[in-house]
């Protein structure tokens, strides 16, 4: 019984709930800066494909109201 109070004792004193956030903050960060940094490289990739290809923007439709309702009120 008192070895397994001891251990108890051991993992509540190895990290506080404060340095328990920071770490969970950190790795919250650290996955996010990873998601961008994929969604980058990504966006080079096509960027660079779209270039050899010759790629252009279609070309917009044109519009009278704004947000191009009137083309949602023609379907």
């Amino acid at each position: 019984m008192a070895d397994t109070h001891m251990k108890a004792d051991f993992a509540t004193n190895l990290i506080t709930s404060s340095q328990l956030g920071v770490l969970i903050l950190l790795y919250c960060v650290s996955r996010l800066v990873g998601l961008v940094w994929r969604w980058y490289q990504e966006y080079k990739a096509d960027d660079e494909l779209a270039r050899q290809h010759n790629c252009q923007l279609p070309p917009e439709l044109p519009k009278r109201w704004p947000f191009g309702i009137d083309r949602i009120k023609e379907l």
